[in-house]
């Protein structure tokens, strides 16, 4: 019989992961933010490559060999950012299920069990970059005019987040789940298939930043807005990413296969009053 104690504990747990963010903003705000600023350090390789190439002038948007190195190379350091989100990921789940977090232990020990996974992942999304970068350079050496150019470019960039999207719900996975990449990205089309239009709103808050970088062309701009996500940004973005799939685990995979998973961290309901 559960005692009274319990009970009460049970009753300050938040009733909805939508609940649960806000909670967790109030009571954990400084590891979340400390999970952006360590994320943060694995992405320095890519803003520094990035300043690089642009005080020496190596970005030409029309030159395929240049933007092959450009973007070639920031594919490669990119891959780095995915050991903050290993660590990142990791943290966020122990934290959402209650299992008595902490974020020093916990973001470190993400990385060395998940490394593999989260270098994969960011190094495909920047190859998926890449591509999206050749094809806008493809597009305006083709000279379409003013009509078919900006068509086309919005299908590029459309493709590109849907496709990057998939991993936004690979990640809260592959630091809960046995599997490999391909089982585990087809489950995130699934996800994000049968609750399109929630996916759609989550993900295009993930990707805002993204959206207004690539979008501002202001170089002032465009620093301001990498280091807002770094720094704050991402940290949130994530949490509430994690959050949203761990309420798309508890509706679709965790009652056939992980049934002690469903609502874990949140407050009890008593199917009797239902």
């Amino acid at each position: 019989m559960e005692s009274k104690k319990g009970q009460e504990t049970g009753l300050l747990l938040p009733l909805s992961r939508f609940n649960q963010f806000f909670d967790l903003v109030r009571f954990r705000f400084i590891d979340i933010f400390l999970c952006s600023i360590c994320s943060a350090l694995f992405l320095i390789p890519s803003i520094l490559w990035l300043l690089f190439c642009s005080l020496s002038g190596f970005v030409d948007p029309t030159n395929m060999y240049s933007i092959l190195l450009v973007y070639g190379v920031l594919a490669i350091l990119f891959s780095l950012m995915g050991l903050g989100s290993a660590g990142t990921y990791y943290f966020y789940r122990k934290t959402i299920y209650g299992e008595g977090s902490s974020f020093q232990a916990d973001f470190f020990t993400g990385i060395r069990k998940n490394y593999k996974e989260g270098l994969l992942s960011h190094f495909l999304i920047g190859v998926l970059y890449l591509l999206l970068k050749l094809d806008i350079g493809s597009l305006g050496a083709m000279g379409l005019g003013d009509t078919w150019t900006p068509i086309l470019l919005g299908l590029s960039y459309v493709l590109f987040y849907v496709l990057a999207s998939l991993f936004l719900f690979y990640q809260p996975q592959y630091v809960l789940y046995e599997g490999g990449m391909g089982r585990l990205l087809m489950n995130s089309v699934r996800f994000y298939v049968g609750s399109f239009l929630k996916s759609l709103g989550i993900t295009l808050l993930y990707f805002l930043p993204f959206f207004l970088y690539e979008l501002i062309g202001n170089v002032i701009g465009e620093w301001i807005i990498i280091l807002i996500f770094a720094l704050a940004y991402n940290g949130f973005a994530s949490l509430a990413n994690a959050l949203y799939c761990t309420y798309l685990f508890d509706i679709s995979i965790n009652p056939r296969y992980y049934p002690d998973l469903v609502r874990k961290g949140l407050r009890k309901i008593d199917s009797k009053k239902m």
